[in-house]
């Protein structure tokens, strides 16, 4: 069986649940939900922050993570970010980071807001 597809630009919205993995349908794809397949892209922005605190609970290696928005988002649980993917923050908003993402080899850009490290651990990577 061959398994075909492209990667799906995704914008968070928690329409399950706040969770984070590669089953439950929490993004949007357009005009439709779907689930995160590891190298889409995740894109947060205003219209997700109903649900503010995304709960990581598998290990997910996005393309890249655009955060930009005007509040406030936090990633936590016990799932991280893997791989050589791009973080991006814009926005005047704050990212939280409260897991530990040891595994995340990618590059952080920051242009806007804050990044925040909120919790003993927490990380991106393995850097100095």
């Amino acid at each position: 069986m061959v398994v075909g597809g492209s990667a799906g630009n995704l914008v968070w919205r928690g329409l399950v649940n706040s969770n984070w993995d590669l089953a439950t349908f929490n993004w949007q794809n357009g005009v439709s939900s779907d689930r995160f397949y590891n190298l889409d892209t995740a894109n947060f922005d205003d219209t997700g922050l109903s649900v503010p605190v995304v709960n990581f609970t598998a290990n997910v290696s996005p393309a890249t993570v655009n955060v930009n928005s005007s509040g406030g988002y936090t990633f936590a649980g016990t799932g991280t970010l893997t791989g050589p993917g791009t973080l991006n923050k814009s926005g005047s908003g704050t990212l939280n980071i409260a897991n530990s993402n040891a595994n995340f080899t990618g590059t952080v850009n920051i242009s806007g807001g804050t990044l925040n490290f909120a919790a003993a651990g927490a990380r991106l990577g393995n850097g100095p």
